[in-house]
């Protein structure tokens, strides 16, 4: 009996690194008091290796890898957050413009993904380039970068006039 049962914990080791093995790493991400949790995929730290003097090939870069997933966006934040003062505003900007474009395109939530991660990512370059690309700030609808702009609920669309939302109860603000 003992034989088996350490013959079948051997197997389902096994099995566990096999799948383990092939699933892709998770993006990391901020929690609401602002630590960063996970390890940043390999391709945001590639480009901003690639572009270390930031600029509109970092922005647009940021840009287009947020519209295909922008669950990467705290990753952006994280990175960007130890990069110099060029890297976070190029960063910013991308994250803003990422932002609008998904709002603009029906998908909200995608878009809040964004702002979340700027948010709670606390770095204030980062979130005054997101707040200028997206307009955000100024008063249009969508999820502010800051927590003292009012913002209407990104899930829901219904305007509320909130100073925060929390990631985890998506929907309920104030």
């Amino acid at each position: 009996m003992r034989k088996m049962f350490l013959m079948v914990c051997a197997a389902a080791f096994v099995l566990l690194g096999i799948v383990g093995a092939s699933l892709p790493a998770m993006a990391g991400r901020y929690l609401s008091n602002g630590t960063y949790t996970g390890t940043p995929r390999p391709a945001v730290a590639a480009l901003f290796a690639r572009f270390p003097n930031g600029g509109q090939g970092l922005t647009d870069a940021i840009t287009q890898l947020l519209i295909g997933n922008a669950s990467l966006a705290a990753d952006v934040v994280f990175v960007a957050s130890k990069g110099n003062t060029a890297q976070q505003l190029a960063a910013g900007t991308g994250m803003g413009q990422a932002q609008a474009a998904l709002s603009a395109t029906g998908n909200p939530g995608a878009a809040a993904l964004i702002g979340q991660a700027g948010l709670f990512g606390g770095n204030s370059t980062i979130q005054s380039a997101a707040n200028a690309a997206s307009g955000i700030g100024s008063g249009s609808a969508g999820f502010s970068f800051s927590s003292t702009e009012p913002s209407s609920n990104p899930l829901t669309g219904a305007g509320q006039n909130c100073a925060t939302v929390s990631p985890s109860r998506p929907g309920i603000t104030c």
